[in-house]
């Protein structure tokens, strides 16, 4: 019998359950196959390939990541999508309790201290994710309301102990990146800007890079993954455009587990995809 090249509400309805299952697995820190729950989701389906279900998988990291929810770790975003799929899907983030208080406890999660550049032993730095090309109707489609659920994106951008904890991390990791390359005297010169001259620069560190230019680092720390979307503020990427040599994002991601970071380069509406979240009102005219 020949399969159906739209995929039905029942066999949506399963990926989705499947995609939930595994998310809770991962928020929980408790190991999961994305292979094994493939094979076993391909069984109630209509003769779907594993790379169909891997390509619907990826669909709903690109819904969640839409509506400023956070999204498994290695399903990248992947638009072109039904319309039936994102419904469904933000139907069982806005009802599922469980899989809301396993979000909150992540993105309450913070470190007792900032964990020491030196001690971890690993590299830290990896390369930025790789740009991703937006089908024309996604890449204009708003945001869509997610029920009860708060806004984790200014939550985590509101979250000051966070905020505090992953600039440390980059002060020293700047300073200890300096050291290693010979430029001890700049080291001692990187400066915490946020926290000795206050956080309305639009930027937080002060810094250097190895042909001894100064570096202006705006640091973005989250508990969730690498693609992990974050705010941006006005002043931010006004610097950001006034300042481009200079301007670097460190992106810090997966704080509390085992934190690394990303770096962007330059106006930050260059280095990343920017949509409307907020605006200040004056009432008249």
């Amino acid at each position: 019998m020949r399969r159906s090249p739209s995929w039905s509400s029942a066999e949506v309805a399963a990926t989705v359950a499947d995609y939930v299952a595994m998310f809770k697995a991962e928020l929980a820190g408790a190991p999961y196959s994305k292979a094994d729950h493939r094979r076993r989701l391909i069984g109630k389906l209509d003769n779907r390939s594993e790379s169909a279900v891997e390509r619907k998988h990826m669909n709903i990291s690109a819904i969640l990541r839409e509506a400023g929810l956070p999204f498994i770790d290695g399903y990248k975003p992947l638009a072109n999508y039904q319309e039936s799929l994102r419904d469904a899907v933000l139907e069982v983030f806005a009802l599922d309790r469980q899989l809301e208080e396993l979000i909150e406890r992540r993105l309450g999660a913070t470190p007792a201290s900032a964990p020491t550049p030196a001690a971890m032993g690993e590299a830290l730095f990896e390369d930025p994710p790789e740009p991703e090309a937006l089908a024309e109707s996604v890449a204009g489609r708003k945001r869509q309301p997610v029920g009860r659920h708060f806004d984790y994106l200014e939550r985590e951008a509101a979250n000051r102990e966070l905020g505090t904890l992953g600039e440390e991390f980059v002060f020293n990791l700047e300073r200890i990146r300096l050291r290693a390359v010979g430029l001890r005297d700049l080291s001692n010169r990187v400066e915490w800007t946020a926290r000795d001259r206050g956080d309305g620069f639009g930027y937080d560190i002060s810094s250097y890079d190895e042909s001894r230019r100064p570096l202006l680092i705006e640091v973005k720390t989250t508990n969730f993954q690498k693609r992990h979307p974050f705010l941006v503020t006005q002043n931010e990427l006004l610097v950001s455009r006034e300042r481009a040599m200079e301007y670097r994002v460190y992106r810090v991601f997966d704080f509390s587990n085992r934190p690394r970071c990303f770096v962007l380069t330059g106006a930050i509406d260059t280095s990343c995809r920017l949509a409307p979240t907020l605006y200040r009102a004056s009432p008249g005219r």
